[in-house]
């Protein structure tokens, strides 16, 4: 077993269990959307590769790693073949989360490494360890006709990718490559599955106004219990275009005319 602990064995191990995890991942999607067999094997080929392969084109690699390492392929088919025939819930969930975030790290790290090693600069290396990690995710969600997941309103995601890049990119520059591929998978994990459990997320536009502002304070990430959020009716949005109407002001004004306009426009009036 001494083998496994030697760092480029382990970070292939990590790599394989992303594929497999996100392959898994799209084929839960499939059964959701009621697909066939051939659906399952897009949809977990898709969340499982396109992210390497996007990286690689845009590397110019000759063949993307996807296409030329069998075990890619092998493990995402196999995946597509066992989410057909069983129910991943339960446990399930909790196995694919942590093989997801697994692959959120290694993934990130690798594409900035890729990055790095044909000399482009931080951002790039950053944009491309992004794109490793979370494409086929947003590819696997535009197929079945939803907003990608990563776009917000959920817990942590490609922000933690821009994170795990950034350092894997300093890292390199310091000449310590296998720090910053442990630094990845194991933060990503961690962190990761925290964000999940606690349902940490992203600010939306929404509210980063004044009030926004101060219910959520200095933090830019914050908790949120959607039970405990009341559906937004129409009349409690403010567009900063129509004057608002207090509806406990009663009297003459605006709610009396408001009521001779309803009470002209019957018939027979």
């Amino acid at each position: 077993m001494d083998y496994l602990l030697e760092p480029e064995r382990f970070f292939r191990a990590a790599d394989v269990i992303g594929i497999f995890a996100n392959a898994l991942i799209g084929g839960a999607v499939a059964r959701s959307k009621g697909f066939d067999i051939i659906g399952f094997v897009v949809l977990a080929i898709t969340t499982a590769m396109a992210g390497g392969i996007l990286r690689d084109v845009i590397l110019g690699t000759t063949f993307p790693v996807a296409v030329t390492d069998p075990w890619y392929m092998s493990s995402a088919v196999v995946a597509a073949l066992l989410a057909f025939v069983l129910e991943l819930d339960g446990r399930w969930k909790i196995l694919l989360a942590a093989g997801d975030m697994v692959a959120l790290g290694c993934w990130s790290a690798t594409g900035a490494a890729k990055a790095a090693a044909a000399g482009l600069d931080l951002l790039p290396c950053i944009m491309l360890g992004v794109i490793t990690a979370v494409f086929g995710g947003m590819f696997r969600d535009v197929l079945v006709n939803q907003v990608p997941s990563v776009f917000g309103g959920n817990p942590l995601y490609a922000s933690l990718a821009v994170v795990s890049a950034f350092q894997m990119t300093l890292m390199l520059q310091a000449g310590h490559y296998r720090i910053g591929m442990v630094i990845s998978i194991v933060g990503c994990t961690v962190l990761g599955l925290l964000a999940q459990r606690r349902n940490w997320i992203l600010p939306s536009a929404a509210s980063l106004t004044l009030g926004g502002l101060v219910r959520v304070g200095p933090n830019l990430v914050r908790r949120i219990d959607h039970a405990e959020e009341p559906a937004m009716d129409i009349d409690d949005l403010d567009t900063g275009v129509l004057p608002r109407i207090d509806p406990a002001v009663t009297g003459s004004g605006t709610e009396q005319q408001s009521r001779q306009v309803k009470n002209n426009d019957k018939p027979g009036t």
